[in-house]
């Protein structure tokens, strides 16, 4: 996509980029966003709801994949408890029989 762009939409992309400081993932989702809504960078820098809009995306996108990523986690952990516990119960029988 950043190939094919003319030399204004260009200027457009770096001028949103670098005044509000956005990292690559973000560039990424601006990218994907400019394109399946059929914008151009012109739209967006001057429109600054729809830039607010693609950054208010792009924020809930990645708190729900951390989110997603901590869960996942944290069911991790409890497997492996549940799993550390499973290997000692055998030894902890014996010494209560014992």
């Amino acid at each position: 996509m950043k190939n094919q762009l003319s030399k204004r939409e260009y200027k457009y992309r770096c001028k949103i980029i670098a005044e509000n400081h956005l990292k690559k993932e973000c560039q990424i989702y601006l990218d994907s966003y400019v394109d399946s809504k059929w914008l151009t960078y012109k739209d967006v820098y001057l429109n600054k709801v729809v830039l607010l809009r693609i950054k208010a995306a792009h924020n809930f996108q990645s708190a729900s994949k951390a989110m997603w990523k901590a869960g996942m986690s944290a069911k991790e952990v409890s497997d492996a408890f549940n799993n550390f516990a499973q290997t000692l119960k055998p030894w902890l029988e014996d010494d209560i029989d014992g």
